[in-house]
């Protein structure tokens, strides 16, 4: 946890919580801590499972909000999640199984024909349709505690429909619709999982650029240091081959740099004194002064990384309607079952067996996983891999308007291609053989150090 004053009444707060892993949760988070009283902002981000808390300043009120975040069924402060095998990740064997058990009951009802859906009231049941049972409750493991958490806050949302509907299905007899439902969302979660995960590999690979340790120039020589404790105007040495730990300016030495992790420029760059240089550039031939102008948090790396890590924030147009839909739609449709179960019983003297039966049905049929799901994965996806092809985009909403540009001006050479060229050809000029052509530029550039 980071905590720090940024106004004179205002504290920033910064909460490491590795088990929010979707949109939804991140929602949740959200609703939770925006519950305690005295929050100026609240931001959430799934790539780096992290939530930022502004608030107004109490000695308590940091209790509160971890309370808060605990109480929605997340932990707060851990450290990150160690990466586990498959076998021990319970979400993924639930899903497993789930799948396993429902392919088996579709299997063992096409050879025994399909039974009647009848309500479990009245003791009518297959024996094949054990594993429907098996299936819904194994896939619904993974989100039933949230939708009763959801329930008990009366924050009604996508957990909790999901889970109505398949307590609803199974209570009137349809297992295998029951099943269907627990393991296509645990898949769709799990998908959603995966394409989050993608996306902070390629966060973690930018983070990786940055060096951990700088060479100081001291009085007494050179000194080792963490890269957070070099400071402004300090005076760090570097090495050929090594990164340059700090945004600064080159004081002494010349040398090429390879900047291409940070500007996407193939060629190395000279260096010579008073240029400026990049953390995370590599100094491929010479030493190099470099005096500190920005400290490690303010470097043009260190900013590139913000930007991705807050790309979430830049919701899509679709994302942002899915999103104010899902909220406004499960109470309505819960509230519609309701009233279908209700108003027939009480004010018409309707069967209460059958009206609850076809309340039950409505959340079956009502269930919008595909509408909800599908948005955020597209748009995690779609930043995903762009992110795998060198280009970062920094939210949902610039990656959809990319489909109403039309035009696009590139400025400069090596944007369009890997800025590596190769001989595809040797054309000899008349009066010389290409094989003497090749000999004088291997002994032209056999002791080169030119890139």
């Amino acid at each position: 946890m980071i905590s720090e004053q940024v106004e004179p009444d205002v504290t920033r707060m910064v909460l490491s919580v590795p088990d929010m892993e979707c949109a939804g949760c991140a929602e949740k988070v959200e609703r939770a801590v925006r519950s305690v009283d005295g929050i100026c902002g609240v931001q959430t981000s799934v790539m780096s499972q992290k939530v930022t808390v502004h608030y107004e300043l109490n000695d308590s009120r940091a209790d509160l909000i971890t309370d808060a975040i605990r109480n929605a069924g997340y932990s707060p402060n851990a450290e990150g999640a160690e990466t586990v095998s498959f076998w021990r990740n319970w979400e993924k064997v639930c899903t497993l199984f789930a799948g396993v058990f429902f392919f088996v009951g579709l299997i063992l009802s096409w050879q025994f024909g399909e039974a009647a859906s009848q309500p479990v009231w009245t003791g009518h049941f297959e024996w094949y349709q054990i594993f429907y049972v098996l299936a819904a409750c194994l896939g619904g493991s993974n989100f039933f505690a949230a939708g009763f958490r959801s329930l008990r806050s009366l924050s009604l949302d996508i957990d909790f429909l999901m889970t109505l509907a398949i307590v609803g299905a199974t209570l009137i007899g349809e297992y295998m619709e029951a099943a269907a439902i627990a393991f296509l969302f645990s898949t769709a979660e799990l998908l959603e999982d995966y394409a989050i995960d993608r996306a902070r590999q390629s966060l973690r690979s930018l983070m990786a650029l940055a060096p951990d340790v700088a060479t100081l120039k001291t009085l007494d020589g050179e000194r080792v240091v963490s890269v957070v404790m070099v400071e402004r105007d300090q005076i760090v040495i570097v090495r050929p081959g090594e990164k340059v730990p700090v945004d600064g300016e080159v004081v002494d030495g010349f040398s090429a740099v390879d900047q291409s992790p940070i500007t996407g420029e193939s060629m190395p760059i000279n260096k010579a004194v008073g240029d400026g240089v990049f953390a995370g550039t590599i100094n491929l031939e010479g030493y190099l002064e470099v005096r500190a102008t920005r400290v490690a948090s303010e470097s043009t790396l260190h900013r590139i990384i913000e930007m991705v890590e807050e790309a979430e924030e830049h919701r899509a147009p679709s994302e942002q309607f899915v999103k104010k839909f899902s909220r406004y739609y499960t109470p309505a449709i819960t509230l519609l079952a309701l009233g279908v179960i209700l108003l027939p019983t009480l004010f018409f003297g309707g069967d209460f067996s059958l009206w609850f039966v076809r309340g039950l049905t409505l959340l079956v049929i009502a269930c919008p996983c595909a509408l909800v799901i599908s948005t955020p994965i597209a748009v995690v996806s779609g930043i995903t891999s762009a992110a795998r092809q060198g280009v970062l985009i920094k939210g949902g909403n610039y990656l959809e308007a990319v489909g109403d540009v039309r035009v696009v001006a590139f400025d400069k050479t090596g944007t369009l291609t890997y800025g590596k060229p190769v001989v595809t050809d040797v054309v000899a000029v008349e009066g010389w053989a290409e094989a003497d052509v090749l000999r004088i530029a291997s002994a032209l550039e056999v002791r080169s150090g030119h890139p």
